[in-house]
């Protein structure tokens, strides 16, 4: 089973507001690092590149959620800002409230 990944920083206003110009940069860039690097690290391939990221692996995403937690997380394995939400996938919250 393959698995087909849209990664996108939705909401960025609030992510600037959130994280300030040079930290959302950052967090930008390392986003696309981070997508990239996975296509790489796991055979991957890059459907679309227009708004976010359309990847396709034979992995999760959690992997890639894991890499971003760490960029953006204060402590990764209790996320105020990426969260999960069963049944659903994963959220920003940019206030990093419980959802």
């Amino acid at each position: 089973m393959r698995a087909v990944a849209c990664l996108d920083l939705a909401n960025s206003t609030a992510l600037i507001e959130t994280l300030g110009d040079a930290r959302a940069a950052e967090l930008f860039r390392g986003h696309d690092r981070l997508a990239r690097d996975l296509l790489r690290e796991h055979g991957g391939q890059e459907v679309d590149k227009t708004d976010g990221f359309l990847l396709l692996f034979d992995r999760a995403i959690d992997v890639q959620v894991s890499r971003l937690r760490k960029l953006v997380e204060d402590n990764p394995s209790e996320p105020r800002y990426l969260q999960t939400v069963w049944g659903f996938g994963y959220v920003f919250v940019p206030d990093g409230a419980k959802t």
